[in-house]
C-alpha cells in the first residue's frame, strides 16, 4: 500500500503533464487550421475534415486500447511504456503537421496523430479507475481532464505571437472576402512573408514545442515505469476477482447494451457541441458579422479555453460534494442559457458573443469526465467496455466541425443554431 501511494505521487503529476500535452496536441488545430489551409491548398470548410480524420483515429485505436490495455499490459512497467509510446508518436506526427505540403498527407499525419492520442487517452482514463475505484476516483478523472483544459488555454497563448496582424486584403483566410479558392491559396506567401522566424513560417512553432512536450512527458512515464516502484490496484490482481467487479469480453458487452448506446450519445452530442466550439471559434471570429482581427479572434478562443480549464478545475472540488447526475444537468442547463445568448445577440453585439462563448466553454466543461463517473457506479469502466466514452465522443469530433465549417462558408448567420440542435438533442440522453 505504501509502495503504490508512492507510486501515485508521481504518476498523478506525469498523468496531468500528459494531459496538457494532449490538450496542446488537440487544441492547436482551432486557431491555426486557416493557416494550414492556405498551406496545403484547400478552403477554410475542406479543412475541418482534418477533425474527421483524428477523431477516426481517435475512434480506432480507442476500441482497440480497450479491448487488448487491460488484458496484454498487466504489469507496471508495461502500462508505462504503453502510455510513453502513444506520446511518443503524437509528438512526431505533431511535429510533422505544419510541414505537410497536401491535404490528403495533411488528413493521414492528423489521422495516425488521432490514432495516438486514442491510445493515450483510453489507457490513462481507464487508470483512474483501476487505482482509485469508481467514487475516489472521481476528482481524480476530473482533474486529468482539467490538465487538458490547462493544454488548450495554453495553445491559445502558445500561437498568439505567430498569427499575422491582420486578416484584411489578400491576406484574407475568409470565404466571404475571398470568393474562389485560389484567391484564398495565393495569401499564403504574404501571410507567411509577414510572419517568419528563422528562416521558417512562424506557425511552424508552436507544433515544435508541443512535440517536444509530448515527447518529455513520455521520457517522464517510462522512467516511472523503470522505477520498480508498483501501481496500486482498487479491482485487485486475480481473475476472481476482476470478474466479480464487472465480469469480461463480448458477455458484458452485450448484457451492458442499452446503457452503452445511451452513454454512446450522451457523448456523441457532448462532444460534438465541445468540437463545434475547439475548432472553429476562432474561424467565425475572424469570419463572422463582427469581423474580428485576428488577435481579437484568438482572445475569443482564449477566454472560451480559460472558462473551460476553470470548470475543469472546479468539477475536481464539485464531484467530491455533488453527483455526477446532478453535474451533467446543471451544466446542460448552463449550456442551454449559452447557446441562447448566442443565437439572439451574438451575430450583432460584441460583448454578447464573448458572454455566451464563455459561459458554453464553463458549461460545456463538466461533462465529459462526469459522464465516466456516472457510468463508473453501473459498470465497470477500466475493461472492454472502457472505449465507449471516446467512441461516442469523437463521433461528435468527426462530424461536427465539418458541418461548423460547411455553415461558416455558406450561411453564417446559422452559425450557432448547430450548437442549439445539439444541446437539445442531448438532452434525452441524460
Amino acid at each position: 500500500m505504501e509502495e503504490g501511494g508512492a507510486f501515485c505521487r508521481v504518476f498523478l503529476p506525469l498523468a496531468w503533464a500528459g494531459h496538457v500535452g494532449l490538450g496542446l496536441a488537440l487544441g492547436i488545430f482551432g486557431p491555426t487550421q486557416p493557416y494550414l489551409a492556405q498551406n496545403v491548398g484547400v478552403s477554410v470548410d475542406t479543412i475541418n475534415f482534418i477533425w474527421t480524420g483524428r477523431s477516426l483515429g481517435f475512434m480506432v485505436t480507442s476500441v482497440v486500447t480497450a479491448m487488448v490495455f487491460k488484458q496484454y499490459c498487466r504489469q507496471t512497467w508495461q502500462k508505462m511504456v504503453f502510455l510513453a509510446a502513444a506520446e511518443a508518436v503524437t509528438g512526431v506526427f505533431v511535429l510533422l503537421t505544419p510541414w505537410t505540403t497536401s491535404f490528403p498527407s495533411l488528413l493521414a499525419v492528423v489521422t495516425v496523430f488521432g490514432m495516438s492520442l486514442g491510445m493515450f487517452d483510453t489507457a490513462d482514463n481507464s487508470l483512474m479507475v483501476h487505482m482509485f475505484g469508481p467514487v475516489k476516483s472521481r476528482p481524480f478523472t476530473q482533474s486529468v481532464h482539467a490538465f487538458v483544459g490547462v493544454g488548450f488555454l495554453l495553445g491559445s497563448a502558445l500561437v498568439q505571437p505567430f498569427l499575422p496582424e491582420s486578416n484584411s486584403g489578400s491576406a484574407s483566410v475568409c470565404p466571404s472576402a475571398n470568393s474562389t479558392l485560389e484567391a484564398v491559396v495565393g495569401a499564403v506567401g504574404e501571410v507567411g512573408e509577414v510572419a517568419t522566424m528563422a528562416g521558417l513560417p512562424a506557425i511552424t512553432w508552436p507544433f515544435v514545442a508541443i512535440a517536444l512536450w509530448n515527447f518529455l512527458t513520455a521520457a517522464g512515464k517510462v522512467a516511472l515505469g523503470c522505477s520498480g516502484l508498483q501501481m496500486p490496484s482498487y479491482y485487485g490482481e486475480t481473475e476472481g476477482e476482476e470478474e466479480k467487479q464487472g465480469g469480461s469480453g463480448v458477455r458484458e458487452l452485450l448484457a451492458w447494451g442499452p446503457l452503452l448506446v445511451l452513454v454512446y450519445f450522451y457523448y456523441v452530442f457532448s462532444c460534438g457541441l465541445e468540437g463545434f466550439f475547439q475548432s472553429n471559434t476562432y474561424t467565425y471570429a475572424l469570419c463572422g458579422p463582427l469581423a474580428m482581427a485576428p488577435a481579437e479572434a484568438n482572445l475569443l478562443n482564449a477566454l472560451y479555453h480559460a472558462a473551460f480549464l476553470i470548470g475543469r478545475f472546479s468539477g475536481i472540488f464539485l464531484s467530491r460534494l455533488v453527483s455526477p447526475t446532478r453535474i451533467i444537468v446543471g451544466s446542460i442547463s448552463g449550456c442551454i442559457v449559452a447557446i441562447l445568448i448566442l443565437t439572439t445577440l451574438a451575430a450583432h453585439h460584441t460583448e454578447a458573443l464573448y458572454v455566451g462563448v464563455v459561459l458554453m466553454g464553463f458549461a460545456i466543461s463538466f461533462q465529459f469526465a462526469s459522464g465516466i463517473s456516472w457510468t463508473a457506479n453501473l459498470f465497470n469502466v477500466t475493461g472492454h467496455a472502457s472505449f465507449i466514452f471516446f467512441l461516442g465522443g469523437f463521433t461528435g469530433f468527426l462530424s461536427f466541425p465539418p458541418m461548423a465549417g460547411a455553415i461558416i462558408v455558406s450561411a453564417i448567420g446559422g452559425f450557432f443554431y448547430l450548437a442549439l440542435a445539439t444541446i437539445l438533442l442531448q438532452v434525452p440522453d441524460t
